[in-house]
């Protein structure tokens, strides 16, 4: 099952400023969804973890929840 991030929590996740951010979603690099019937957005866990490298995927897995 999918783990759901806001935007906040996503840019949080992948440590990177909000402007980094949303030149990745524009560029397609990051994938948004849009909640039914909303404006809003979340992002996948899983979508993200293949923006980080090997490294950075382990200290993210390493980090408590």
């Amino acid at each position: 099952m999918a783990n759901w991030l806001t935007p906040k929590e996503a840019m949080e996740y992948l440590k990177v400023s909000k402007s980094t951010f949303y030149k990745l979603v524009r560029e397609g690099r990051v994938v948004a969804y849009t909640l039914s019937g909303t404006d809003d957005k979340r992002y996948k866990q899983e979508d993200l973890d293949a923006l980080l490298t090997p490294t950075q995927r382990e200290e993210q897995s390493a980090q408590p929840e």
